[in-house]
This record gives structure tokens, sequence and C-alpha cells, in this order.
């Protein structure tokens, strides 16, 4: 166990700045502005966990990112019953085959008015643009800076963004039903430990516990 802490330790060197009152997701944004500068980057929201084998869901957006040097935020079709979760994109032009430009997103629409079923699912790929309008953004509820009203503004100022329908398998881990989900699949999946898990879900007898 040592042995893959250590490794672990070598892989990136990472930083990090405190969001030091609770005053939404804009104002986490803007407190790495002095990290990112003008650089194109990935917001990746911890209570969304996405499972690829072959390609990170990161590693998808930077390749689209590079592809059409715009902005992107990953997404999902949900059914239309959950467009009500989640911020929903307004689509426009189809660029390829998974990726879209987007005209606007709608946070929980009501079923009737979801001008789509493309899910905004807790990753962004930004260009450093998105700080100037972060810093325009007047506070909302509870004093919060929403990054989508930055995105928003962004976008009537004539910046393109993307919407881009993601590959993997995500698990909503702020809910403890999701959280628990994961662990299970996750350790399923993990050669050490996936027989002995296997071997414990199969024995357990569901009616009794």
């Amino acid at each position: 166990m040592s042995d893959k802490v250590s490794h672990i330790s070598t892989m990136a060197n990472i930083y990090y700045v405190r969001q030091n009152m609770p005053l939404g997701l804009g104002h986490a944004i803007l407190k790495a502005k002095s990290f990112i500068g003008d650089e194109p980057f990935v917001i990746a929201l911890g209570d969304d966990i996405i499972y690829n084998s072959e390609k990170p869901v990161s590693k998808q957006m930077i390749e689209k990112y590079e592809l059409y040097g715009k902005s992107i935020i990953g997404c999902q079709e949900v059914t239309i019953e959950d467009v009500t979760k989640y911020g929903i994109a307004k689509l426009e032009k189809k660029l390829d085959e998974t990726t879209f430009e987007m005209l606007d997103f709608l946070e929980k629409p009501s079923m009737e008015d979801a001008p789509s079923r493309m899910a905004c699912l807790g990753r962004y790929l930004l260009s450093g643009k998105i700080f100037k309008y972060l810093e325009e953004t007047k506070p909302g509820k509870n004093g919060e800076i929403q990054l989508t009203d930055g995105i928003l503004a962004m976008m009537k100022d004539g910046e393109d963004v993307l919407a881009y329908n993601f590959s993997g398998q995500r698990y909503d881990i702020g809910s403890k039903v999701g959280l628990l989900k994961a662990n299970i699949e996750f350790g399923l999946r993990n050669e050490e430990i996936k027989d002995d898990i296997k071997e414990y879900l199969l024995s357990l007898d569901i009616e009794k516990i």
C-alpha cells in the first residue's frame, strides 16, 4: 500500500487554493485565476465521477478543444423524466457525432420546456475568458456567483460554447445511494479485490438484511 501511495505522489504536482466562503461555483473558479491566467482549463466537479476504461472524459474534451478551439460543456442524454434535475442544453449546429454548438441552456426546466435531453453533467473545459465574465457576474441567491451565469454572459458576447456528449459511466456521488453504487462497481473492477467483493455480494440474503 505504501508503494502505491508513493507512486501516486509522483504522478503530478498538485496545487490548491481554498474557497474561504461557500459563495458558489463561479466564486470557487475565480479563486484559481492566479494559477490559470488566460489558459484553457478543465473543471471537474467532485460529486460526479465518470468511468471510462479507455479514455478519461477530461482527455476526450481536451481533444475536442484541440479540434474546435472552443469552450466545451460535458453532457449526456438523460430520460425526459430526468430533465427537471439538470441544466439542459439548447443545441444548434451538429459539428460531429458527439459535438454540438450550443445556443443556450436552461436550469432544471419542466419536461414541456426542455429544449433537448442533453444534460450538463459536471465537466467543463473553458477558455480563460470566463474569468472576465465571472468577475462581472452579480451575486444571486445567498450571495453566490454561479458559473452558469458567467458562461451565459460569455455566450451572449458571441463566444461559442459547445455541448459534448461524452463517453463514460457517470456516478452521482452527491447522493448516498450513488456513492454506494460507485464504491461497489469500482470494487468489482479492481483485479485485487473483485473476487472477494463478488463472493460477498452473492452470499447476501437480501430479504433478511
